[in-house]
């Protein structure tokens, strides 16, 4: 079935919520923006905020079937309008493979947007990390390797899929499979705001990992 990147801001119109009686108000469709970048398989996954606008990550099928790319876009806070200034007419788009890439978490801080996902290049699922601008969607340099950190802790698939950050570092929760299928563990990493390099006295060497099971544990 087809989809399309959609986003849909829903604000209180008339009274909060009140504790302990749970009295609350309802809530107005204030605007409604989409998007639809290809015939194929277009989808919103993750969006966060800052003063200056709106951040949505996904994947759009743009490039040809199965080819699905990061995509992201930057909107208005009041309209939803896409912010010309961020990449190309307020989308930047990236694509480490042929294959399928996905961004699933964001978060923004006042030094850039972190995105982070995973990617085809190795030829297996890899964690992705991406540092933008925040202004012009561009990868910031400083950050890993041109913008960009990837961690591979097996041959196997892994995902980073949540994303937070303090004055301290950005946290990166997501599964490996550093033991044999179907055992995923849960992996957690904590990364420089700038440099993205991990921070040795988080873990080891950065790394936190969890096993509950033998079977699959997805962070």
């Amino acid at each position: 079935m087809k989809k399309k990147l959609l986003t849909i801001i829903s604000l209180a119109a008339a009274t909060a919520c009140i504790l302990p009686t749970i009295s609350c108000a309802q809530f107005t469709t204030l605007w409604t923006q989409t998007n639809n970048p290809s015939a194929g398989g277009d989808v919103a996954s993750a969006i966060t905020t800052d003063a200056s606008g709106i951040y949505v990550a996904g994947f759009d099928e743009s490039l040809g079937i199965g080819n699905y790319q990061w995509h992201i876009e930057k909107r208005d806070l009041t309209t939803g309008a896409l912010i010309a200034a961020f990449g190309t007419a307020g989308v930047v788009t990236s694509n480490p493979s042929a294959n399928g890439d996905y961004p699933y978490a964001i978060t923004a801080d006042a030094s850039g947007i972190y995105v982070v996902g995973m990617d085809h290049s190795p030829g297996n699922r890899q964690w992705r990390i991406e540092k933008r601008d925040l202004t012009t969607g561009a990868l910031i340099a400083a950050f890993g390797t041109a913008g960009v950190v990837t961690s591979n802790p097996s041959a196997s698939w892994e995902q980073s899929r949540a994303i937070t950050a303090d004055v301290t570092g950005i946290y990166v929760a997501g599964d490996d499979q550093s033991f044999a299928a179907p055992n995923t563990q849960w992996r957690i990493e904590k990364r420089d705001l700038t440099t993205g390099a991990l921070i040795a006295s988080f873990g080891t060497a950065g790394v936190v990992t969890n096993n509950p099971s033998a079977r699959s544990d997805i962070a």
